[in-house]
């Protein structure tokens, strides 16, 4: 049943680093989904109260979903998740065909059945420029080949009837958590609601928190060794 908070869901969403997020932010995470086990017994950890789905998403679909939380579509009000990123990051080989890659186009089909008000996708900065070959989308519509990937998510995303903001490179660190990284964030909004927006820079990088800001004030205990 839903409650009065903003309902939530997370495709691929590990341990819940992302769902936290959105439950600082007053959200009711009610669903996660991912295939690594040990990712979900954690998750189902940090959010006990949520439905934790251990498959591949491959098998899940728009009834699953909602038979699962006992919901109708209209109740949720966003999707969340960052589809596997190791055929998109610099640090890898970034194999094109990687098969991981086409997870991203199982993010944009059960964002297609279950028609969430609002979508926020995270991933690797590598993201902006990797491109696709052979890729046909949701709808069947076949992009050409060599394709970046942030086009092929703005233009999918029209075709199921979503407007999206322009991908952005958004750095932790301005944001107030002690650490440096970049990721690419993408939101899109249902055409027939308004338009969300990115939010301002907390710090620079200047002013960006250290570790020692963020746990320097934790007590030291002399009866634990090292």
């Amino acid at each position: 049943m839903k409650n009065n908070k903003l309902v939530a869901i997370d495709l691929f969403c590990g341990c819940g680093g992302f769902s936290y997020g959105f439950q600082q932010a007053g959200f009711d995470m009610v669903l996660g989904i991912d295939m690594w086990k040990d990712a979900t017994v954690t998750y189902q950890h940090n959010f006990p109260n949520a439905c934790v789905i251990n498959d591949d998403i491959t098998n899940i679909s728009e009834d699953d979903i909602l038979s699962r939380l006992g919901m109708k579509a209209d109740d949720i009000d966003v999707i969340i998740g960052g589809p596997p990123c190791q055929g998109f990051s610099r640090a890898g080989r970034r194999d094109p065909n990687d098969p991981r890659n086409m997870l991203f186009r199982e993010y944009l089909r059960v964002i297609n059945e279950v028609r969430p008000r609002y979508v926020v996708l995270e991933n690797v900065t590598g993201f902006m420029d990797t491109r696709f070959y052979g890729f046909e989308g949701v709808t069947g519509h076949r992009y050409p080949d060599g394709e970046i990937v942030p086009n092929i998510l703005i233009n999918e995303f029209q075709l199921i009837g979503y407007h999206t903001l322009q991908p952005r490179i958004l750095n932790a660190a301005h944001y107030g958590v002690p650490q440096r990284r970049n990721r690419v964030i993408v939101m899109a909004y249902r055409n027939d609601m308004v338009p969300p927006v990115y939010p301002e820079p907390t710090h620079d990088d200047d002013t960006a928190l250290t570790i020692t800001d963020a746990i320097s004030d934790l007590i030291r205990n002399e009866n634990i060794r090292n």
